[in-house]
């Protein structure tokens, strides 16, 4: 039994204690997660979490090691941020606002130092020095003179491991911007010298030390290759997620010439969008799904405080569709009851009963009849074996292949299901020895997930023989299953624990979750009003009979 694994009233929990050294940035004491009924699956999921917590504690250690470093300079006399000066070569709009906010930030110490009381002494010293400032930034401002405001700003990057190396415009840009934010402090100030209640304005981040930002200790600022490590290392991906993410990166990385992670702002992102449309001729679902996906890997570092902000974070890409004038971004649509009446009905899937195409009649009939009641995604569904679909207690389909560790959940069988012959199909599956739950669906790429050959054909039988909009697709069964839970009244974060969309809020991430009998419960709530054709038992012979050349057909594909 590996040594993190323990039986509970539940089933089997993980538990870590975190190293004493570690706690600190690791943010908790000990790791616990829920594991389920089952050893087997308990097992796996358990080498996942001692993977993940394993490589968060060496990385931990890592940057403990990069403090003891810089304190034993210190204590030598040395300077360890002056030995990897950072070089700004670039102004962005981003940068303007952390240095202004930086000076800003100065308005809170001063209602916090007013609240605390002053003497009559130290009112009217701050009043003369206020006064006089206030002379000197309005000549400033009248002349444009920003020599002054450009050594208050060297004197901070340098402090905070920057060397500012900008053309001449850029310089007194930065300057002029910040001697407006110098005249701004100081007329609060005044007001609030006078007795007036002048609150703080609201002041966004601030510039971060140049060391939190690199991700090499010994030298540069964080850069594109250590950009892409970082989200590779943080789990394993399909092998055609990881080629498309150097693609789509190496593609913004070289649309912004020179510039680092750090320096990208949204309005590159629009930029880059709106070359891409040009020069590739893309639609807005590949640009979403370029924007998204360098979204994720910029996301991944800013959550481990490599880098200081996504720019793709919270994109308007129906907005960006707009504004570049291509075809609207529509999201993908859910199914209407008439959709689904023929794409289930005595006439839609169980009548195409060909051998070739989708990945055979079963996976063409029963991924769709998994999605609607699950809302699984395809992915997740085209990764099932045999061994993951559980029928002792509520039956159940165990997805651990998931896109997130979220989605990593067990979702109960809709006695619908059950009914049109899903748990025989798999009993069968399993006595002829198969690994997987579809053994004649298989991706010819190497990079692409074997599910994709259901998702090709599915979405062009959609639009081609059913003549649906472009805008529902496989993925909109998701889409419809969200909406027949909150059609029969299933709670948020009942429905939210089936379909495994992350915790929303630290109270989420409490306890282990819904038990499976619970889920059950509520799963049996949804109610779809319309005839499903059965599908045929695995091995039975096609209700067509024989092929153009005579010979019989068997519906095993």
């Amino acid at each position: 039994m590996p040594a993190n694994i323990r039986r509970t009233s539940s089933g089997w929990q993980y538990r870590k204690v975190i190293p004493a050294d570690c706690r600190q940035l690791f943010g908790k004491r000990e790791v616990k997660a829920s594991l389920g009924p089952d050893l087997r699956i308990a097992k796996a999921k358990a080498a996942a979490l001692e993977l993940d917590t394993l490589t968060r504690i060496a990385a931990i250690r890592e940057r403990l090691t990069e403090v003891a470093h810089a304190n034993t300079i210190r204590s030598h006399g040395g300077d360890p941020v002056a030995q990897r000066k950072v070089r700004i070569t670039h102004v962005t709009g981003e940068l303007v606002e952390q240095l202004k906010n930086y000076w800003l930030s100065q308005l809170r110490e001063d209602a916090r130092w007013r609240a605390q009381g002053i003497t009559p002494a130290e009112w009217e010293e701050m009043g003369k020095t206020l006064e006089a400032e206030r002379t000197t930034l309005q000549r400033a401002v009248a002349l444009g003179d920003v020599e002054s405001p450009l050594v208050d700003i060297e004197l901070m990057l340098e402090g905070y491991g920057y060397q500012l190396d900008v053309p001449p415009e850029e310089r007194r840009r930065l300057g002029y911007e910040f001697l407006i934010a110098q005249q701004q402090v100081n007329d609060i100030l005044l007001r609030r010298q006078r007795g007036e209640l002048v609150p703080s304005p609201q002041i966004g981040p601030r510039l971060r030390p140049a060391r939190e930002v690199s991700a090499d200790p010994s030298a540069a600022p964080f850069g594109w290759e250590a950009l892409l490590t970082h989200w590779q290392s943080d789990r394993k991906r399909a092998p055609q997620t990881e080629f498309e993410a150097k693609q789509f990166l190496g593609a913004f990385q070289a649309f912004l010439k020179g510039r680092l992670p750090h320096e990208a702002r949204k309005a590159d992102v629009t930029e880059w969008l709106r070359f891409e449309r040009d020069s590739r001729n893309n639609g807005s679902r590949t640009l979403e799904k370029k924007g998204t996906l360098v979204g994720a890997i910029f996301s991944a570092s800013v959550k481990d405080e490599l880098l200081p902000n996504n720019p793709f974070a919270g994109y308007d890409y129906a907005r960006l569709a707009a504004k570049i004038g291509v075809e609207s971004a529509h999201r993908r649509l859910p199914f209407e009851l008439d959709d689904l009446r023929r794409i289930f009905g005595p006439d839609g899937l169980v009548a195409v009963t060909k051998v070739s195409g989708g990945g055979g009649y079963y996976a063409r009939v029963w991924l769709p009849l998994l999605a609607l009641f699950t809302g699984a995604r395809l992915d997740e569904l085209g990764c099932l074996t045999p061994a993951d679909v559980l029928v002792t207690g509520c039956p159940r389909i165990c997805i651990r292949q998931a896109k997130n560790p979220s989605s990593v959940r067990e979702v109960p069988l809709h006695p619908k299901l059950i009914e049109l012959g899903w748990l025989d199909y798999v009993e069968s599956i399993r006595k002829a020895g198969h690994a997987t739950l579809w053994p004649h669906m298989a991706s010819k790429s190497t990079k692409a997930a074997d599910s994709e050959v259901l998702g090709r054909w599915f979405n062009r039988w959609l639009h081609d023989t059913l003549k649906l909009p472009a805008s529902k697709v496989f993925h909109s069964f998701r889409h419809t299953f969200k909406d027949l839970c909150r059609n029969a009244l299933i709670p948020r974060d009942v429905h939210q624990a089936l379909t495994g969309h992350a915790k929303q809020t630290v109270g989420d991430t409490y306890g282990t979750g819904f038990s499976v009998e619970t889920k059950a419960s509520e799963i049996a709530r949804i109610v779809v009003d319309m005839e499903i054709g059965r599908p045929l038992p695995y091995g039975v012979r096609s209700a067509s009979g024989s092929d153009k050349k005579g010979k019989s057909r068997v519906a095993l594909a």
